[in-house]
């Protein structure tokens, strides 16, 4: 399946936005992380996806937070994530709540995908149910993960949508995501995920049996990828 995938001193910036805004409601918490900032935080956990018995660490280089596999490992292994080759899951210690923003700056290569895991919970270091919006060489892919413990995937993904693109390899790629309970009937009700490529919107689906708040994570995998930095809005 393609793409089945406290803020430290290294911050580039940490934004608390105090009182109310002129509409009444409270104001948000912005956070941005710098790659650096990301490696050094002790608020992120390496996770794995229950159908591997491990994740691999990521890695600083050149500005970029990598996933890694042992040296000399074949390129394919990675591609073909065997046994979960060189897929590296970090998340949030603390879920995020039922509203909130995230974006990120990705680089993938030919074959790699990357992106963030959305409200997921939790098997001791093993991702659950869980949202997944992965950007590779093709496009966006958003799928809905359901655990059952069956299965080669213990569980079943649903893909809720998804973007035909081409994207070129080794390029600097905008990622942003918006999660909202939605009440309008004429939108549909339900959970809205909205996405963003480079500040244009390109996909936005509305889940009628939505998961509920969960942990934040990124994905790299499928190949070598990278992420630069992460802005969390909530």
């Amino acid at each position: 399946m393609r793409a089945k995938r406290s803020c430290c001193l290294f911050c580039l910036s940490v934004l608390l936005a105090a009182g109310t805004s002129l509409a009444g409601a409270p104001a948000k918490q912005e956070v941005l992380l710098s790659a650096e900032g990301l490696f050094h935080s002790r608020e992120w956990l390496p996770l794995r996806e229950p159908r591997f018995e491990r994740g691999y660490p990521w890695a600083l280089k050149e500005g970029f937070l990598v996933n890694t596999a042992p040296e000399g490992t074949p390129y394919e292994q990675v591609r073909r994530m065997e046994k979960g080759m060189g897929l590296s899951i970090y998340g949030l210690k603390e879920p995020l709540p039922e509203q909130y923003e995230v974006s990120g700056v990705f680089r993938v290569d030919q074959a790699a995908a990357a992106g963030f895991v959305l409200n997921s919970g939790l098997r001791g270091d093993a991702l659950a149910d869980h949202y997944l919006v992965l950007l590779y060489h093709g496009g966006i892919n958003l799928w809905k993960y359901t655990y059952t413990g069956e299965g080669r995937d213990h569980g079943v993904y649903m893909k809720l949508g998804w973007l035909s693109r081409p994207l070129k390899s080794d390029a600097d790629y905008n990622l942003k995501i918006t999660t909202r309970r939605n009440t309008r009937p004429e939108r549909g009700l339900g959970y809205e995920l909205s996405v963003w490529l480079d500040g244009e919107h390109v996909l936005g689906v509305t889940d009628a049996a939505p998961l509920p708040p969960g942990v934040l994570g990124i994905w790299l995998g499928e190949g070598y990828a990278g992420v630069r930095q992460v802005t969390i809005r909530k």
